[in-house]
């Protein structure tokens, strides 16, 4: 019966609102293409004020146009009143005595010729009376934006559809919810209220409060839009909440602000801990990087737990979110209920890089007033670091150690990690007389849990094979010949040091096999031997043997690409 009492006394709080009075509002667009908007204006009413009538929009650019278009009536219609779900009939919207709450959705397509500043705008005549305004001033919304910078870019939009309910001298943590699906950076600010004279306005404000400050202690996270402060009287302290909205470039594109109020009463229920939500745990491919921040890599699964406590350990907590909307295809699960742990996995595979916000609202079971408190949370998106690709390698136990990156693909980064087969760490030298054949998997990491990885799977020889039996053969190890261009296609030059007495060299052409193919003359030219191969040889390995004049065997290997 006491909570009640206080939701009446909450209800006394909130003046009667005519057509003419309404405590805020936002207005947004979404690009359609061929240079059509869709402008989407958010109007909130208290149910026992009077009906809502047709609103209006105004458009004006600095390239000479300005028009009106009238007559806009809402599209839909939706209750947000802060009651549980068992009163929630008896609130002012259904007539009865409860504070009612409903949100006026109004869309209009327009279109708009490219310019480098359209300003797009609503007001009304009178404000409800306030903590931080002088009198009832007018209420003036606007979005602006550039059509020229980018053709076609949405504007960012406020997924919060309620007015928020605060309590004298308790923590409050507020965010009413932005997201931007075109990967843009955005930055939030306070800004002044305005009303419409007919030109925007700035209110009158109490001395000391001003726009950037809208109540003392009063603060906006510029990266995440979180709104905290502790409010100390009740009554509507108006926030006006502006969002700046940039290409990679660093060029303005547009803005949305929102305009409402914080309703503040005096509560006996204790809203859900503002110092809670911090994230206790980061697994699968990321890692936390704040309280209430964490970065994903590219590749794989995050899953985030975060902490949640209410100072009433009889009540219960539930949870909504929009991570869903700013982290396409997460998943949510809940443990407890007081506390509660909330876990969001989410699969950032190909996700584009850069920042994500995404807010956490959490609930206690209080009747009739629930008591809820705004959590914000950061995801830092980068991209998987590059390891190349997978290779393969042979070799024979006389084969001369050889380095493990000439057998990767690409051209990775050589400060990163190589393992052995056993997973051991190890250099990424090979040398076949001493290692063993098997995966050799080279791993980058840019930060704890983002990772890349890629494998050279080494082949030891049996050593009855040709090509390791010729390796076997002494003369093989000395270095005074050496074949060029190699790869080939299809001539070669033999050259020795010291130069080779006589008109030519006769040489052998084997496969890998040994097996002989033809027999070739290597004619003298300027310090080698030029060497024609046969027209009818496909492109592939081969060896090339030459007996010199002492006696002894050569064999150099080459490969063929015509």
């Amino acid at each position: 019966m006491r909570r009640l009492l206080l939701a009446l006394a909450t209800l006394l709080l909130i003046p009667a609102l005519h057509a003419e009075h309404l405590p805020g509002g936002t207005l947004s667009y979404t690009c359609q293409g061929g240079g059509f908007y869709e402008f989407r204006l958010l109007l909130w009413r208290e149910c026992s004020g009077a009906a809502m009538i047709p609103q209006q929009l105004k458009f004006q650019n600095t390239c000479g146009t300005e028009f009106t278009i009238g007559n806009l009536t809402p599209t839909s219609v939706e209750e947000v009143s802060p009651l549980c779900e068992p009163q929630l009939p008896n609130s002012t919207c259904s007539g009865g005595p409860l504070v009612g709450l409903q949100a006026y959705t109004y869309l209009r397509s327009v279109f708009l010729s490219p310019c480098e500043l359209w300003i797009v705008s609503w007001s009304v005549c009178c404000r409800n009376g306030s903590l931080n305004l002088q009198n009832e001033p007018g209420l003036y919304i606007e979005t602006q934006l550039n059509n020229v910078v980018e053709s076609c870019n949405s504007s960012p939009r406020f997924t919060e559809a309620g007015i928020p309910f605060a309590c004298v001298g308790q923590a409050v943590s507020y965010d009413a919810g932005v997201v931007e699906d075109d990967g843009h950076r955005l930055r939030y600010r306070f800004i002044d209220a305005r009303f419409a004279a007919p030109e925007p306005t700035v209110v009158n404000y109490v001395f000391p409060i001003f726009g950037g400050e809208p109540w003392p202690g009063m603060t906006v996270d510029s990266l995440s839009g979180n709104i905290s402060f502790t409010p100390t009287q009740q009554g509507y302290i108006v926030v006006v909440v502006e969002v700046n909205e940039f290409n990679e470039q660093g060029q303005w594109l547009g803005s949305v602000m929102r305009d409402f109020p914080f309703v503040v009463t005096a509560c006996d229920n204790t809203t859900p801990n503002a110092s809670s939500g911090f994230i206790v745990g980061v697994s699968g491919t990321g890692s936390q990087s704040a309280p209430r921040g964490y970065r994903a890599c590219s590749n794989g699964t995050v899953c985030m737990q975060a902490l949640f406590t209410d100072p009433n350990a009889g009540q219960s907590l539930s949870f909504s979110s929009n991570a869903g909307i700013v982290l396409p295809g997460a998943t949510f699960s809940v443990s407890g209920t007081n506390p509660a742990t909330l876990t969001i996995c989410w699969d950032a595979t190909g996700a584009a890089p850069g920042l994500r916000s995404f807010l956490i609202t959490a609930m206690d079971d209080a009747c009739p007033v629930v008591g809820m408190q705004n959590y914000t949370y950061t995801v830092l998106v980068e991209d998987a670091p590059y390891a190349g690709l997978d290779g393969n390698a042979t070799a024979c136990l006389l084969t001369p150690p050889f380095n493990l990156f000439d057998s990767l693909a690409g051209d990775p980064p050589t400060d990163g990690v190589w393992r052995g087969p056993d997973g051991t760490v190890r250099p990424a030298t090979f040398n076949p007389a001493v290692d063993v054949a098997g995966d050799y998997t080279y791993t980058v990491s840019s930060f704890a849990g983002c990772s890349s990885s890629a494998t050279v799977t080494v082949e030891i020889l049996p050593e009855d094979e040709q090509e390791c039996i010729l390796l076997g053969l002494p003369e093989l190890q000395q270095v005074h010949l050496q074949l060029a261009p190699n790869p080939s296609s299809g001539t070669l030059f033999l050259q020795t040091r010291p130069v080779l007495p006589g008109t030519g060299i006769l040489l052998h052409l084997l496969d890998l096999q040994g097996r002989e193919l033809a027999p070739l003359l290597a004619q003298p030219q300027g310090e080698g031997s030029r060497i024609e191969l046969p027209a009818g040889i496909a492109d592939g390995s081969y060896l090339l043997r030459l007996r010199l004049p002492d006696g002894q065997l050569r064999a150099l290997r080459f490969q063929l690409m015509r």
